[in-house]
């Protein structure tokens, strides 16, 4: 007895638009990335490192609110932006106290004729390390994005 099945077959694509997530999430994580960067650029007299630094780390904050509501609720695993900028928080909360040191560094010595000459070696150390820093800071950001991202690829 010969029966013939009727087959149907459905192929579904699906395609996930990234420029929706590339606008509203990483691109304003490269933001604080690279203001925290900035912070380094400033100079020391200007008084608005640490104030810079303290924002940043409250940006970072809001923005990881924000992130973590925005994946499904079923999600089981953390999202890997989450992981991304805790990781960026925590670093600009250690750069932060780096540059709260690089200013008491640099106002070290109080201005009076016996310490010019001095003073102004202590400015130029934390001229320099605050480059060295700025530099170290570059890296650290470029290798949590690569670690981070590249098994996602």
């Amino acid at each position: 007895m010969n029966r013939f099945y009727s087959r149907v077959t459905f192929i579904i694509e699906m395609k996930r638009k990234t420029g929706y997530y590339l606008i509203s999430v990483i691109l304003p994580c490269v933001m604080l990335v690279f203001m925290t960067l900035i912070s380094f650029c400033l100079p020391p007299d200007s008084g608005e490192k640490v104030g810079l630094g303290v924002t940043i780390i409250l940006a970072f904050s809001v923005y990881q609110i924000m992130i973590a509501e925005s994946p499904p609720t079923t999600s089981d695993a953390t999202p890997v932006l989450s992981e991304y900028t805790l990781c960026l928080a925590l670093n600009q909360q250690r750069l932060g106290s780096i540059n709260a040191n690089i200013i008491h560094l640099h106002s070290y010595l109080t201005s009076n004729d016996e310490t010019k000459a001095i003073q102004a070696e202590w400015k130029a150390a934390a001229r320099v390390i605050g480059r060295l820093f700025f530099r170290l800071a570059l890296v650290v950001a470029v290798m949590d994005t690569i670690i981070l991202f590249a098994p996602q690829l």
